[in-house]
């Protein structure tokens, strides 16, 4: 729909909505994914640049390069300036080995230092985030704000009955275990596949359903058909409002990343929305994530 256009300005449900140009290379590699965040960076700083003033100006990181054209705009404008911190970078790149060159890593970290001086108020998506802006990056709390994401309960509400979702998809006596989230790197579902390949044998009646898209995806769905895991399905992205139905036709759902101290910081959205559901969750997250979960009982 976008293809060929740089800049392009929409209207959706009463909101103006410019969508800027990125990187078709974005999910192929790591390369392509710096070239997709610095992309995104110069077409929302061209199209930020040329919108009439505003009030408040929100960068929501990562990309943490989504906060230059940010700043740039909040000083051109005389506007405060929110950063929104949903995952420590660079430090969760570094630490999964997706960025290990030198100079890069000391560019990221220059900017991760300036976005952070320059913010008015800087946003934590969660208690680990705000802990660690704190212990490790030395932001005074009076800088800090600290409001995580929720679940749209009208949507997710507003479903399909769960048999006929699992009758659709030939589910009507498994066990479904479902993930459903971004197949990165970060999300390490090769330790969904390895737990699918231990239970082949005895508990072929337990499914386990990957939904979403990243750039592991095909290397997990060749995976799985190496391996010969009939008991692993693979499904497209869905619309949010379709996601509930495949929630509730679950019995189990999975929140998972790779074992990795960074992490243990994190809030996924995936857990609110199970929990909206009312949904069993099995979480392989250590921090804040489990600490939610094991208070919500």
């Amino acid at each position: 729909k976008y293809s060929g256009k740089y800049i392009v300005t929409e209207e959706e449900n009463g909101v103006t909505v410019v969508r800027c140009h990125v990187s078709p290379e974005y999910n192929k590699h790591f390369w392509g994914r710096m070239k997709g965040y610095v992309s995104f960076m110069l077409s929302a700083l061209v199209a930020a640049i040329r919108l009439p003033r505003h009030d408040i100006i929100i960068a929501t990181s990562p990309p943490l390069f989504v906060g230059i054209p940010g700043v740039i705009a909040a000083w051109k404008w005389r506007s405060p300036f929110v950063f929104e911190v949903r995952d420590l970078w660079p430090d969760s790149a570094i630490e999964l080995g997706v960025l290990t060159n030198r100079p890069l890593i000391m560019l990221s970290y220059a900017v991760e230092k300036f976005l952070y001086r320059a913010a008015t108020k800087i946003n934590a998506l969660g208690p680990g985030y705000r802990d660690a802006l704190i212990k490790k990056k030395h932001i005074s709390p009076d800088k800090l704000s600290m409001i995580s994401n929720g679940a749209d309960a009208d949507i997710l509400t507003q479903t399909k009955d769960r048999d006929i979702v699992r009758a659709e998809h030939g589910w009507k006596d498994s066990i479904v275990v479902t993930y459903i989230g971004a197949h990165g790197i970060a999300n390490h579902l090769e330790q969904i596949l390895d737990t699918a390949a231990l239970m082949l044998g005895s508990h072929p009646h337990v499914r386990f359903v990957l939904m979403g898209s990243g750039m592991r995806r095909q290397i997990l769905i060749d995976a799985a058909k190496e391996k010969g895991l009939s008991n692993v399905e693979f499904i497209e992205p869905q619309p949010k409002k379709d996601v509930a139905n495949f929630i509730y036709a679950s019995d189990i759902c999975l929140a998972v990343l790779k074992n990795t101290d960074v992490f243990k910081t994190v809030y996924p959205n995936k857990i609110f929305d199970y929990m909206v559901c009312k949904k069993p969750i099995v979480v392989a997250i250590d921090g804040a994530a489990r600490d939610l979960v094991e208070r919500a009982d």
